[in-house]
């Protein structure tokens, strides 16, 4: 819903990505990416991207997260079962600990797992993700 660009930290010189909400957006878009910030903020496992920051600057709130170069997973397209195994592992262990949080997904798809530097895949985008304490603590 939002427009993503690449970005360079002034301090560290490191590239992070922003989620920016488009000029003109409704106002509920900034809700929506502080939501997502605040979740996402609140999650840390190596299977799942690290939000760093939101900053609701006027009409272009965004969201700032770290950057990895390697693509959606839909690049692993053609790949055997075998060898897709690992990445289902990776993924299936960084959505429980996300459970585990309370905190439901909803919106898995290839677009939403990022490959990482290394290959490894990383999920990312829970602006629509549930949260329920029930959740928390099931296997």
């Amino acid at each position: 819903m939002g427009e993503v660009w690449l970005v360079e930290d002034r301090h560290s010189g490191e590239h992070l990505v922003a989620k920016v909400a488009p000029a003109g957006a409704d106002p509920e878009m900034g809700r929506w990416l502080a939501r997502e910030g605040e979740v996402s903020g609140r999650l840390d496992h190596p299977g799942i991207v690290r939000v760093f920051d939101f900053v609701d600057h006027g009409d272009r709130p965004f969201l700032t997260m770290e950057y990895l170069p390697g693509g959606n997973i839909s690049s692993l397209a053609g790949k055997r079962p075998a060898e897709l195994l690992p990445y289902l592992i990776q993924v299936a262990e960084a959505l429980q600990y996300a459970h585990e949080q309370g905190v439901v997904h909803r919106d898995l798809k290839a677009g939403n797992v990022l490959l990482d530097g290394e290959g490894r895949p990383r999920v990312t985008d829970f602006g629509i993700a549930a949260e329920d304490a029930r959740v928390a603590g099931a296997t």
